[in-house]
C-alpha cells in the first residue's frame, strides 16, 4: 500500500538505488547496499510484509551502518506498522548521515502528521522542498498538514505547487478539491 508507494518513489522514480559500481566509487561516509542487495526488501515491501522488511533491515544494517537508504526504508516500514517513534528515530539517523536527504524529511513529516505534530511536520516538509524544489509529493503532504492545521489557503497553495511540478498528480487534485470545498468554494472544487 502506501508504504510501498513511498518506497517506490524513493528508490525507483529517482533511480537512486546504488549499483555495484557506486559501491566502488563512493568514497564518502554514506554506505548503501547495492540494488541487488535491496531488491529482496523492495519485494517484501511490494507484498506488504512490513514486519519482514524490518527484520531484514535489522540483519543488513550491521554491514551498512552508514546507509541513509536503509534507515529511510526502516522509517517507512516502521510507520506502516504504527511504530512512530522507531520511524522518527530512523529518519533522523538517515538525516544525520545524509543531511540533504529530502525523502527522509518527507517521511519524517508524514509520521509527524500522523502523530498530529503538525508544526513539526510542516517544518520537515519545508526542509524537503528547500532541498528538492521539484518534490511534488512533499508539497502535497505539506498541503495535507496545513489543511489539518486549518490553514486552507496555504494548503491550496501547496497543492497548486505540487500540480505545477506534476500536472497529472491525481492525489493533489483530490486534496485541493477537498480544501476548496472546505473553504466553501464549491465551484472551484468541481
Amino acid at each position: 500500500g502506501e508504504a510501498f508507494n513511498q518506497l517506490e518513489q524513493r528508490l525507483n522514480v529517482r533511480n537512486e538505488m546504488p549499483t555495484e559500481a557506486d559501491d566502488l566509487t563512493n568514497k564518502s561516509s554514506v554506505q548503501n547496499p547495492t540494488q541487488g542487495q535491496l531488491q529482496p526488501l523492495v519485494h517484501l515491501f511490494s507484498q506488504g510484509q512490513l514486519h519482514q522488511v524490518l527484520d531484514q533491515i535489522k540483519q543488513i544494517l550491521p554491514r551498512f551502518p552508514n546507509s541513509p537508504i536503509l534507515y529511510d526504508m526502516y522509517g517507512v516500514a516502521s510507520q506502516g506498522v504504527g511504530q512512530y517513534e522507531d520511524a522518527i528515530a530512523s529518519f533522523y539517523k538517515a538525516l544525520k548521515i545524509q543531511p540533504n536527504f529530502a525523502e527522509a524529511y518527507n517521511g519524517l513529516g508524514n509520521v509527524q502528521t500522523e502523530k498530529g505534530d503538525l508544526e513539526a511536520a510542516i517544518d520537515s516538509f519545508k526542509q524537503a522542498v528547500t532541498i528538492k524544489p521539484d518534490f511534488a509529493d512533499a508539497f502535497n503532504n505539506m498541503g495535507n498538514a496545513l489543511k489539518n492545521k486549518g490553514d486552507l489557503e496555504a494548503s491550496i497553495n501547496c497543492y497548486e505547487q505540487a500540480l505545477k511540478i506534476k500536472p497529472d498528480f491525481a492525489e493533489a487534485y483530490y486534496n485541493m478539491g477537498n480544501a476548496l470545498q472546505d473553504q466553501g468554494n464549491i465551484e472551484a472544487a468541481i
